[in-house]
C-alpha cells in the first residue's frame, strides 16, 4: 500500500516504519553453513556417487555452494521482510572466504610446526 506523504501530519509521517535495509547477522551464519553444506555435499555426490574427476567434482561443489547459499539468504530475508538480500549474500560469501583463509594459514603453520617436529624432534 502507498501513501502519499503529504495527506500525512508529521506525527503520522514519523510513525511510519522505514524497511530494514541493514545486513542481518543470523541470515548471514544461516547461508553461510548452508552454503558450506551444500557446498560439501556437492563435491561427495559428484566425485563417489557420479564418479567424476577432482577438478569437475570442485567445480560442482562450488556451484552448489554459491547455489546453496544465494537461495538460503535469499529466503530468510523474504521471510523475515529485508531488503538487504545482496548485502547478506556478499556478507556471506565474504565470511566463507575468511574462512578458507583461516582454515588456509591454520594448515600451513600446521605443516610448518610438524615439519620442525621432524627435523628437530629426537
Amino acid at each position: 500500500m502507498h501513501i502519499q506523504t503529504d495527506d500525512l501530519s508529521q506525527f503520522e509521517f514519523d510513525l511510519i516504519e522505514e524497511p530494514d535495509v541493514a545486513p542481518s547477522l543470523p541470515i548471514i551464519l544461516l547461508s553461510t553453513a548452508t552454503g558450506l553444506a551444500s557446498g560439501i555435499l556437492g563435491l561427495y555426490i559428484s566425485y563417489r556417487a557420479v564418479g567424476l574427476g577432482a577438478p569437475l567434482s570442485a567445480s560442482v561443489a562450488t556451484l552448489c555452494l554459491l547455489a546453496g547459499l544465494s537461495i538460503s539468504a535469499a529466503v530468510l530475508s523474504i521471510l523475515t521482510d529485508s531488503r538487504a538480500v545482496l548485502a547478506n549474500i556478499g556478507f556471506s560469501c565474504g565470511l566463507i572466504l575468511l574462512s578458507l583463509l583461516f582454515f588456509g594459514l591454520c594448515s600451513l603453520m600446521g605443516a610448518l610446526a610438524a615439519m620442525l617436529i621432524l627435523l628437530y624432534g629426537n
